[in-house]
């Protein structure tokens, strides 16, 4: 049941269309909220198709309706009956923001994935981005850099055309938050590194380096955080995991998710990323808030994200390009004390003047694809 449309734009402004489970509180909200609140409305209109059932949306919700020009809840339907509303609204640009994540069970009553969306074609032209290829033939492009994705390297990986940009991220950044501008150190007496990534993400391996790390460094703390730490069950599971691996538990804090996750940023000195699969929103949370990042950048695209990031702030001396090269950096930057010090003093500063993370740069970038979409299907105006 494919909808197939060809592009006759009929309205003043292009309409574009912004697919997403991610409407919320999450780790990519700023990068969202940033392009839909930096948008052209002299050319633009802006639809968000909300994945979020009604008892997940928050504040950050809200905000999304605020900046939206029009914002329709989908979370009950089906895959053709969100595809048929898109079509209705006869949008000219669709953009998945969903990371082609299936749906969790708690993301839709449906269970819906954007993947069924797409695949339906439901707009001639079809964006995606963040994780990987959607190995879909009607998605047409793939928002990225050539860092995460260097050219003629990555390319056979993709059923769509890759659109790079100076860096794959923006970010929106809250004022209300104060930076970590005094290193923890400074009062503890000892430094704390700390991963909030997703705990599915921490392998042994990299757990391993942790615990060297740690090890190395006298007295040093290691606090792990993370969305899936709500369970107590699973944060016993960690306990048991890391106690079997050899740590010192008294040197280990795990922490279940809680509303403070940014301001939780003042207690650690150094952010450890994890791998093969590293942050992009956690890189640049931690960054905004003046924790310095110390990354891994493997061959595959999902261990390049941080990588990107640190580039595009000028921080390429924290990116390593294997395991004892990111111990030996870690280990390093908590030995100089003086650097820890200038860094936590300056970061917000260095990462808010990065012109290629400011969301109405990156969005006028992307808008120029769009206007280059909307004139030529075709897509003769790619490099």
């Amino acid at each position: 049941d494919m909808i197939l449309r060809v592009n006759s734009s009929k309205h003043r402004k292009a309409r574009i269309g912004y697919l997403s489970q991610n409407f919320k509180e999450n780790i990519t909200f700023n990068y969202i909220y940033g392009i839909l609140v930096t948008c052209s409305h002299d050319e633009f209109e802006n639809y968000a198709y909300s994945l979020l059932p009604k008892n997940r949306e928050d504040l950050f919700t809200n905000e999304i309706r605020k900046v939206a020009d029009k914002f329709t809840y989908v979370a009950e339907m089906s895959s053709s009956e969100i595809a048929q509303r898109i079509y209705d609204d006869e949008i000219d640009i669709l953009v998945d923001l969903t990371g082609n994540e299936v749906s969790r069970p708690e993301s839709g009553i449906s269970g819906v994935s954007s993947l069924s969306i797409l695949a339906r074609k439901p707009a001639p032209i079809q964006i995606t981005n963040f994780i990987s290829t959607t190995g879909l033939e009607v998605v047409d492009y793939f928002l990225t850099d050539r860092i995460v994705d260097p050219p003629m390297q990555h390319d056979d990986f993709f059923a769509e055309q890759l659109l790079y940009f100076p860096c794959h991220m923006c970010y929106a950044g809250r004022d209300d938050l104060e930076p970590v501008s005094i290193p923890p150190f400074k009062k503890n007496g000892y430094v704390t590194f700390g991963s909030f990534h997703r705990y599915i993400k921490i392998t042994d391996e990299i757990l391993l380096a942790w615990k060297e790390i740690i090890e190395r460094v006298p007295n040093s703390r290691l606090v792990l955080k993370s969305p899936e730490f709500v369970s107590t069950s699973l944060q016993d599971v960690a306990y048991e995991r890391l106690q079997s691996l050899g740590f010192d538990m008294n040197h280990v804090a795990i922490e279940d998710p809680s509303p403070d996750y940014m301001p939780r940023y003042s207690e650690l000195d150094i952010s450890l990323d994890t791998f093969p699969y590293s942050g992009m929103g956690v890189a640049c949370d931690a960054l905004y808030m003046g924790v310095p990042v110390v990354t891994i950048c493997g061959e595959r695209r999902s261990s390049r994200f941080a990588a990107s990031i640190l580039h595009a702030v000028g921080l390429d001396e924290l990116i390593t390009d294997n395991m004892r090269d990111y111990i030996e950096r870690a280990v390093g930057l908590a030995s100089d004390l003086e650097l820890l010090e200038i860094l936590h003093k300056n970061l917000r500063q260095m990462f808010t003047d990065t012109n290629s993370l400011k969301s109405i740069v990156y969005n006028r970038n992307l808008e120029k694809f769009y206007r280059a979409m909307l004139n030529d299907l075709k897509g003769d105006w790619i490099e």
